[in-house]
């Protein structure tokens, strides 16, 4: 079921819910949902996907709830919705070239990230198939949360029609 549109950072975003395998999740990677008792348009909680391992070193996405509070940032700024704090060691940008991986996906090559992080696509797509098959396509807006590490089987990843440019903050 969709919920009321909200603009988060410029970007048109729908309820949460969990995408089926294949679907493009552009629109539900930062879904916010509201808070009944405190009006329209105000949220209460912010979803994003996350690729996670199992203890068996399955790996799956699952949509993470982050609960948010209102607070009143230095007047006169208005008051905003904060998730807590989160600690990042490092910030890096990372361009795929066009055509990245796709070889190592048709041959179902799974690799595995250094250290875990946060993924922001600036530009382009790129298709994600985790160990339990299922698939999703994240493209220019989309979030994702990647805690794929060794020993996990990892995932399959692709740049098909262009490059893609990642903004990652690495926990």
């Amino acid at each position: 079921m969709n919920k009321p549109l909200f603009l988060v950072c410029g970007l048109m975003i729908t309820g949460c819910g969990s995408p089926s395998a294949t679907e493009d999740v552009g629109t539900k990677t930062a879904a916010i949902e509201p808070d009944p008792g405190s009006g329209p348009g105000n949220p209460s909680f912010i979803t994003y996907p996350q690729l996670y391992a199992s203890a068996d070193g399955e790996t799956h996405f699952r949509e993470v709830t982050v609960p948010l509070t209102f607070l009143q940032p230095v007047p006169p700024a208005q008051g905003l919705f904060y998730g807590p704090r989160e600690p990042a060691t490092a910030r890096r940008w990372v361009v795929f070239p066009k055509h990245w991986g796709v070889d190592e996906f048709q041959q179902g090559v799974f690799h595995n990230i250094s250290s875990r992080r946060f993924v922001s696509i600036r530009e382009g797509t790129i298709v994600i198939r985790v160990s339990d098959g299922e698939e999703r396509i994240f493209k220019k807006g989309d979030i994702l949360e990647a805690l794929d590490v060794a020993p996990s089987k990892g995932r399959l990843s692709k740049s098909e029609d262009g490059a893609v440019v990642f903004l990652t903050d690495h926990l």
